[in-house]
């Protein structure tokens, strides 16, 4: 048997909440080091977590002989540096969404990938998730047909009434690369491309509709500089239209879902906040009049040599740990065969092109073609 593959996190709050978890439930890999951006917290975090190499300089990590993959978890705009490093040291990447803070950031990060001969992928983890990852193998077996048309939403009220000591307070700086269409668009955006393919062409309207954020714990405001609602009219490479949806400021916002339906039937997901285990599907055929709801099957909900499942009465039902630790599985599997993993840096590369073709055409008033901001 081959010794186990050893991880180094960057980022103490869901790198450990989240992703140390999903990697410990791997039996082929280690995590190994944790990185933050000061010493005592990195010390306090590997002394909390049992993990053996406290890091408060991701440069250091990187170049650790004893440090196979980075999973580089922290803000958009420093995750770019933080990549590249990791690249050029030779290192597998685990990298977040969204992909990066600019085309021209994700362009790079494509290319250092590829020139690394590294793998390097992305934390788009809702495909693994049951609910999601049994809808596809409905859409592989013809339900939907020839798609005609989805609608995508991913809607929330998160920063209407919020409180000064939220992690993601620092979404209202333009500069950490972040805005609805950037974080939940890429969430939602990655489910599409899993389920229906790449997207050619979006026009978009994009705009801050909460002017201000107030915190109710110290009447502290802040006025956000990034946009919190989107509306992204698509159009697939594959055939059909689309319509995706994402807001954080939508009050009793109805949280996730694809509506989509084509010559053979229409399909159904929905999830009240984020894509989950919990997610419900259903079905209609050709001649229904309504859709049935499906049960997701257990096979979805577990994986052998996996050491947690989806199942309701798991302790992780309502966390996204399952479905990261079979994309963690992929991805040490890509590393172990030299095939790539999924989803990969091409994927993400082309989901943050349309997410920027959005922006773009919301900013010009036209139609943008996801090509075109890759420079092909």
């Amino acid at each position: 048997m081959s010794s186990p593959l050893k991880v180094g996190i960057i980022s103490a709050n869901w790198g450990v909440a989240a992703h140390l978890p999903a990697w410990r439930a791997n039996p082929d890999v280690e995590v190994v080091g944790i990185c933050t951006a000061h010493q005592n917290t990195a010390e306090a975090a590997a002394k909390a977590n049992g993990i053996p190499m406290p890091f408060w300089d991701y440069r250091e990590m990187v170049k650790h002989p004893d440090i196979d993959i980075v999973d580089v978890g922290t803000r958009p705009n420093l995750r770019y540096e933080m990549c590249k490093a990791a690249f050029a040291a030779g290192k597998h990447v685990y990298n977040g969404i969204p992909f990066a803070d600019s085309m021209a950031h994700a362009r790079e990060l494509g290319a250092a990938q590829v020139a690394s001969g590294k793998v390097g992928s992305v934390d788009a983890y809702s495909e693994y998730l049951p609910p999601i990852a049994f809808a596809k193998e409905l859409v592989n077996e013809g339900a939907v047909g020839e798609l005609y048309s989805v609608t995508c939403t991913l809607q929330s009220s998160l920063f209407n009434t919020q409180v000064s000591t939220f992690p993601y307070n620092w979404f209202w700086n333009r500069e950490a690369g972040c805005s609805a269409l950037r974080n939940l668009g890429s969430h939602a955006l990655n489910v599409l491309y899993y389920l229906f393919g790449e997207v050619e062409s979006v026009v978009a309207q994009n705009d801050i509709c909460l002017k201000e954020w107030t915190f109710t714990d110290n009447g502290q405001v802040v006025t956000p500089q990034i946009e919190d609602t989107a509306n992204v009219l698509l159009r697939f490479a594959g055939g059909g239209m689309g319509v995706l949806a994402p807001a954080w400021c939508a009050i009793g916002g109805r949280g996730f879902l694809v509506d989509a339906f084509g010559s053979k039937g229409r399909l159904v997901i929905e999830s009240p906040m984020m894509p989950s285990n919990g997610a419900r599907v259903w079905l209609a055929k050709l001649g229904e009049m309504a859709p049935t709801e499906l049960t997701v099957p257990d096979r979805f909900r577990e994986r052998p040599g996996i050491a947690m499942t989806a199942k309701p009465d798991s302790p992780v039902f309502m966390g996204p740990h399952f479905a990261m630790a079979l994309s963690f599985a992929d991805m040490l599997e890509a590393i172990r065969t030299g095939r790539g993993s999924r989803p990969g840096f091409a994927q993400a590369l082309h989901t943050h092109a349309a997410i920027e073709a959005a922006e773009l055409s919301a900013r010009e008033g036209r139609w943008v073609s996801v090509a075109s901001m890759l420079g092909a």
